[in-house]
């Protein structure tokens, strides 16, 4: 049985524009990033071994950008 430490850092960013009265421009952009750290060691158990190739750190990162815009069309007899 092994030991697992993780710890997790995560920072989100978000902007928005949204002009009053102007129907066309609603736009949102997120900027994401996680940085994930896993540290795996041999437990207490040495009946129950854990492969010498998952023992050890591992670091995750992860940076994701959205953007997003919406706008209402409106018109006479449609949505």
């Amino acid at each position: 049985m092994g030991d697992i430490l993780t710890r997790d850092r995560t920072a989100r960013l978000a902007w928005g524009y949204a002009p009053v009265g102007n129907p066309l421009i609603d736009t949102t952009v997120t900027l994401l990033h996680s940085n994930t750290i896993k540290d795996i060691r041999q437990g207490s158990i040495a009946a129950e071994p854990i492969m010498p190739s998952l023992l050890g750190q591992r670091d995750y990162a992860l940076w994701r950008l959205r953007a997003e815009s919406r706008c209402d069309l409106l018109g006479a007899g449609h949505d």
